[in-house]
């Protein structure tokens, strides 16, 4: 038997924003990671190519995908 785990991450990209946001809303997430409209707009400023510094943390954080 085989016993591997296939995960692969990928950046995120505006074809997650969807996926992601709901995410956020699930309770068990929204009890620990951080649901802020800061913290979404930065995602999607990371997205979009992060072109200038976000107000978030300084834009310290990278986004991405695990599958």
């Amino acid at each position: 038997m085989n016993n591997s785990l296939d995960l692969t991450f990928q950046k995120a990209s505006l074809d997650h924003l969807e996926h992601i946001l709901q995410w956020l809303e699930e309770p068990h997430v929204r009890e620990f990671w951080d649901n802020s409209l800061e913290h979404k707009e930065d995602i999607v400023v990371f997205m979009k190519g992060r072109k200038a510094t976000s107000p978030y943390w300084d834009g310290i954080f990278d986004y991405w995908v695990g599958c």
